[in-house]
């Protein structure tokens, strides 16, 4: 009975370490990459994208999609003010509120 706990246990402990280690890093450089990259079907939960330090301008209608969980996107220096991301203002409109 011991060894069937053990067993047990140590499949869940390599499914577990598994699932973490399937996580991605993606590094994006414009704001296409960056709109192509939240878009993609290839996204898991863990995954990190790194947007490297500047000005991003929104061209045309961008949705972030919502069917992701757990990913984050942050700056690859770490330093919020770096990374500028700029839209429409209120001249734009919305077509979606979730």
């Amino acid at each position: 009975m011991k060894k069937m706990v053990f067993q047990w246990l140590v499949t869940v402990m390599f499914l577990w370490f598994s699932q973490v280690s399937l996580a991605a890093t993606y590094h994006v450089n414009t704001f296409p990459e960056l709109r192509d990259t939240l878009s993609s079907r290839h996204l898991t939960p863990g995954d990190i994208i790194l947007v490297a330090d500047g000005t991003y301008t929104i061209s045309g209608q961008f949705a972030l999609p919502v069917n992701v969980d757990a990913v984050t996107v942050r700056g690859a220096s770490l330093n919020p003010d770096a990374v500028i991301i700029r839209g429409q203002g209120m001249t734009g409109g919305v077509s979606h509120v979730f």
